[in-house]
């Protein structure tokens, strides 16, 4: 995946790589945000999403949770 921009300018492939490296929970943006040492990533997240890059959910709060989602290729192997 070679996707460029969104906040603090930080691409995209690097909060995907992160979610990547840690997929075994659901993460929200603040909680990105501050394991990678930026204020936010609210907008590399909002085009991963429209993009169809990462699962996510959002709670009856209101908060927006975030998880790697396996590659096409990776899930096909699996079936």
């Amino acid at each position: 995946m070679q996707h460029s921009g969104g906040g603090n300018n930080i691409p995209q492939d690097e909060v995907y790589a992160w979610l990547k490296a840690h997929s075994d929970k659901w993460w929200t943006q603040k909680e990105i945000a501050a394991s990678m040492g930026v204020e936010h990533v609210t907008r590399v997240l909002a085009v991963l999403r429209r993009w169809g890059e990462v699962e996510w959910k959002r709670d009856g709060k209101g908060t927006y949770w975030y998880k790697y989602k396996p590659e096409k290729e990776q899930v096909r192997e699996l079936l």
